[in-house]
């Protein structure tokens, strides 16, 4: 019996060079966004400082209250990044 693999085993310099490829095939686009600081920036008042995630879950800014999901903070803020970087990149 095989063992399950994981993301992990695979390198993340594979599993982003998988991602383009796949992106550029099906004529999608790919943005590489960098990840410091994703969770533990408020997306609402943008205040960051590791206190804001106190737990692996939770997210509160100790800033302006703000509270959600820390998975979520983080993927607004990717998401936030990402556009960043298209709109500079048109420009």
């Amino acid at each position: 019996m095989m063992p399950e693999a994981s993301i992990l085993d695979q390198g993340w310099y594979e599993i982003r060079r998988q991602l383009e490829y796949k992106m550029a095939w099906t004529g999608g686009l790919f943005v590489a966004v960098p990840p410091h600081h994703t969770s533990q920036t408020c997306p609402a008042c943008l205040y960051k400082s590791a206190d804001n995630r106190k737990t692996q879950a939770s997210f509160l800014c100790t800033h302006c209250g703000y509270a959600e999901n820390a998975d979520v903070v983080g993927a607004i803020n990717v998401l936030h990044r990402g556009l960043d970087l298209l709109e500079a990149s048109n420009q």
